[in-house]
């Protein structure tokens, strides 16, 4: 799934179904897991997605996830986006473009450049 593309996904309501709040033991971060209702025409869809890389949102910090944690209670409304050729998809948050997603970009351009100079070099002999 593209992050660029989701940002002009359209928004739809959607309303809380279930939040979990659990303290992770390996890492001791406080974890929130969500699940959510929406419709998109006459078509009802479930989701516990909160961004395009993550159904969990997790915090060290228990006072950030108790204030996400009851801003998410069931019933609360909460603005969604959806993918518009793929209804079922949705997300909470939009994922940031970081500097992971350079570095791929990188990479990718310079292997494509080695390549297309091996290829090159190889059509020559």
């Amino acid at each position: 799934m593209d992050k660029l593309a989701s940002t002009s996904w359209p928004v739809a309501h959607a309303e809380v179904s279930t939040i979990d709040l659990r303290k992770r033991v390996k890492s001791g971060a406080w974890c929130i897991e969500l699940r959510y209702h929406y419709r998109v025409g006459e078509h009802r869809f479930s989701s516990t997605r909160l961004s395009l890389t993550t159904r969990v949102a997790c915090y060290r910090d228990k006072q950030v996830a108790d204030a996400l944690f009851r801003r998410f209670q069931p019933g609360a409304g909460i603005a969604i986006r959806y993918d518009p050729s793929d209804p079922e998809t949705s997300i909470v948050y939009l994922d940031d473009v970081d500097f992971s997603d350079f570095i791929f970009l990188i990479l990718t351009a310079a292997f494509l450049g080695a390549g297309i100079i091996l290829i090159k070099g190889t059509a020559r002999r």
